[in-house]
């Protein structure tokens, strides 16, 4: 059984991974209103992932499932795959872990590099004109 957690979530529109959509910045708490940690992810412009590029739980929580039950959350919240952005090997023992449990339940996590974010973001690229854009009215003053 994973704790339960609520997320209050910050957006981030200005240059971004996923620009022209917002990469989310959230504090993780408990259900007893302690703060747990923080994530940070976003969703695909193409809305066909979500990518997830750092989870951290403060060490008076690690090992409690805190972790985990944000993969879960992100999973229910958006029904898309999940993908990592360089892992880091401090968290390769919890991200084996996320994967065993994500395959037994008919899911998986995937991770790319980050020599591989160019690559991936030109699968969006024919929305970078709406991009500029935004840019564009962020420096005149959204007037």
């Amino acid at each position: 059984m994973l704790p339960e957690i609520d997320l209050d979530v910050s957006l981030n529109h200005m240059k971004c991974f996923t620009s022209p959509h917002p990469d989310q910045q959230a504090t993780i708490y408990a259900k007893d209103g302690a703060r747990v940690g923080c994530v940070t992810y976003a969703v695909s412009p193409l809305f066909d992932m979500v990518y997830i590029f750092d989870i951290g739980i403060g060490k008076a929580f690690r090992r409690q499932g805190y972790g985990l039950a944000v993969i879960r959350h992100l999973f229910l919240a958006y029904r898309l795959p999940l993908t990592t952005i360089k892992e880091v090997f401090a968290a390769h023992m919890f991200w084996a872990a996320t994967r065993v449990l994500t395959m037994l339940n008919g899911s998986s996590i995937s991770t790319i590099s980050v020599s591989e974010m160019d690559q991936e973001q030109a699968r969006w690229e024919h929305l970078r004109p709406e991009m500029k854009r935004l840019d564009g009215a962020v420096g005149r003053g959204l007037d």
